[in-house]
């Protein structure tokens, strides 16, 4: 961990008196430079201190994270792991100066005025953007959002910040938090300030995120039954992935496998399970930097890796790149209905719809009864304005696999597109049913919602 002091470049410049500010901002923050214009605005205010944990980003969105804390005048803490939420927020609570703390994800929008209600938060209690409920253990458990979440530096020293030895991955800890602090006889409020967030616009990119869910509601369903929850560590050997996913512990597999490699720098499998914990862990680049080290010492691992590295350009958004790795990957392997299909998805992603319909064809020549390529083939139909046919292969892949949330969603939306806006809920609300984590669809199905309400008429 690099923890560094915003420098003031300025020459000959006088030292500035070190006075407490009024409020400390605290976001951990991975990559996704595109939010720093917004957040920036959003937290450029007289009286406040900006704390970024750089949880592992790529060096070029380092650097512009660290020329942002340069402008606010602000701390930046560097992580070479992903440390994901609570431990990243309790990294910054340890050096926050300010009266008032304030833990800000980075996906938000606002005018600064907005912190002129924040720096006046009362003392004892704890003050959020938003609020919610949520059943656990035949209880209603009142909440605030983890997002946008401010109390006085006593209240959180009262607290213990974030439970970082619970919650080593995202989900519920904004739960468990409100929970210790009605405990601790700490208020919860709600307040109106005004300040956007965009939701899913950080985890939604991240592909282990999901993994803790489960495992951090069974936790907190544990605390609440009274329970004393086991902590569960590494033990001396190198565990498989999958247990590390399935256990919740994705920072302690970046950190395991990330020492495995360096102790044996020459195996290739070594590097191709570690550059897959990185992508899971959202680390996309050094991922993908990870998986050519393991082709270049093993020219076997190419068709695997490749799928890695293509993989990890899609959550980039680099989709001309990823569409390369995959035609490199079809030239390898051109019986391959998985490497087909994923093309499929690129080239869909990349507009290059004639393409991607021709990529589905051979990928359900290949496994007809996997409803992926048909998907895929529904999505390329879709754009290129054959809604009918786009229906045809959506209703294909439902048939292949009632309980893929993916094929109701590519049926939903051909049958919107077809102004069938019932059919389509109802489609729609299948597939939010069988994948309730999924932006897409959600966001998907209440523009429908929107569309299908009908207008009030005009008075007078």
């Amino acid at each position: 961990m690099i923890c560094a002091p915003a420098r003031n470049n300025a020459p000959n410049a006088a030292p500035q008196p070190l006075m407490q500010p009024d409020i400390s901002i605290i976001t951990p923050w991975l990559d996704h430079p595109e939010f720093i214009d917004d957040y920036e605005k959003a937290t450029r205010a007289p009286g406040v201190e900006v704390i970024v944990i750089d949880n592992g980003s790529a060096t070029d969105n380092a650097a512009a994270l660290r020329q942002m804390i340069d402008r606010l005048g602000g701390k930046y803490i560097r992580n070479e792991t992903n440390r994901w939420f609570s431990s990243a927020n309790n990294q910054g609570l340890a050096i926050a100066g300010g009266k008032v703390v304030l833990f800000l994800n980075n996906d938000i929008a606002a005018d600064a005025g907005w912190l002129d209600d924040v720096r006046q938060v009362p003392p004892g209690g704890l003050f959020g953007a938003e609020a919610g409920k949520v059943q656990l253990e035949q209880a209603t458990i009142g909440f605030l959002g983890g997002w946008c979440i401010a109390a006085r530096i006593e209240v959180w020293r009262l607290l213990g910040g974030w439970d970082e030895q619970l919650f080593k991955m995202p989900y519920w800890e904004d739960a468990d938090l409100s929970i210790r602090a009605a405990q601790a006889g700490v208020k919860l409020t709600q307040l109106n300030w005004r300040v956007v967030h965009k939701k899913n616009g950080t985890s939604g990119f991240v592909p282990g995120i999901m993994y803790g869910f489960e495992h951090n509601r069974h936790k907190l369903a544990a605390r609440l039954r009274g329970q004393t929850v086991p902590q569960t560590y590494a033990g001396p050997g190198l565990e498989s992935l999958d247990r590390f996913l399935q256990s919740g512990r994705l920072p302690e597999a970046e950190a395991a496998y990330q020492r495995a490699v360096q102790q044996q720098p020459t195996n290739a499998l070594l590097w191709q399970t570690y550059g897959t914990t990185l992508r899971m862990c959202g680390r996309f680049q050094p991922a993908i930097d990870a998986q050519r080290r393991a082709i270049q010492l093993n020219a076997s691992a190419e068709p695997e890796s490749l799928r890695e590295i293509a993989m990890n350009f899609q959550y980039m958004q680099e989709f001309t790149k990823s569409a390369e790795a995959f035609v490199r990957l079809v030239q390898l392997r051109p019986d391959s209905a998985d490497a087909q299909t994923n093309l499929a998805t690129t080239l869909n992603l990349c507009g290059r719809f004639v393409e991607a319909a021709d990529a589905a064809g051979a990928a359900i020549r290949l496994a007809p009864n996997d409803p992926a390529g048909h998907v895929q083939l529904s999505a390329a139909l879709l754009r290129l304005g054959r809604a009918q046919e786009a229906r045809t292969a959506a209703e294909r892949a439902v048939a292949a696999d009632p309980q893929q949330s993916s094929g109701l969603h590519a049926l939903g939306a051909a049958l919107r597109s077809l102004g069938l806006l019932e059919d389509a809920l109802r489609a729609y609300d299948k597939a939010n049913a069988l994948d309730p984590h999924s932006w897409a669809i959600h966001s998907e199905r209440e523009e429908l919602r929107k569309q299908m309400k009908p207008e009030k008429p005009a008075s007078g």
